[in-house]
């Protein structure tokens, strides 16, 4: 399932951080799609990045950064708790007010969906990154991360040298990276 499939422009709230040429990166998501949450906060969407990310990927990145985390936990727990603030600050009070009211077990899920969507229960250490495409796209978007230092020594490169993004013929938008999987 490519990214088309997942991010419309209505899951769309802000372009979150631009390369250096000025196409998007990463964006930020809204709380819902189709009526239900939407589990992502920032989506990443440059070809270069997804390319590094699944590098790592294969390179047992996810375990790595898993292990740097797990000397982290109360940092790791808070970031996660920022991303349910910050999924439910982009909802209006009146559209709270009904999910509290006339949805909760929707509403308890965006409050308590961390990173990716990741459940925060109390007492019950986070321990799981899902995916490092996440990630880079949490720690650009939010412009921090518990595991900045590990992302930054990870990362060899958070830009592309070849503007393969400025190739792409949809007028300097972002919206044929839409198309793209990652």
């Amino acid at each position: 399932m490519g990214a088309a499939d997942k991010i419309s422009t209505g899951t769309i709230t802000y372009t979150a951080r631009r390369c250096k040429r000025g196409f998007p990166q990463v964006i930020a998501c809204a709380a819902e799609k189709d009526g239900k949450p939407f589990p992502t906060t920032f989506w990443l969407l440059c070809p270069h990045l997804s390319r590094v990310a699944g590098a790592l990927e294969a390179q047992n990145g996810v375990a790595a950064m898993e292990y740097v985390l797990a000397g982290r936990r109360d940092e790791w727990r808070l970031y996660h708790l920022f991303h349910a603030r910050l999924r439910l600050a982009g909802i209006s009070p009146y559209r709270k007010k009904f999910l509290r009211r006339y949805a909760s077990r929707r509403y308890e899920a965006l409050r308590r969906g961390g990173v990716g969507g990741i459940a925060v229960r109390r007492r019950q250490p986070i321990t799981t990154v899902k995916c490092l495409h996440l990630q880079i796209a949490s720690y650009l978007g939010a412009r921090f991360h518990p595991a900045s230092d590990w992302l930054e020594s990870s990362v060899s490169s958070w830009e592309c040298d070849g503007c393969q993004c400025c190739l792409k013929d949809d007028g300097g938008t972002g919206d044929k990276l839409l198309s793209q999987k990652g």
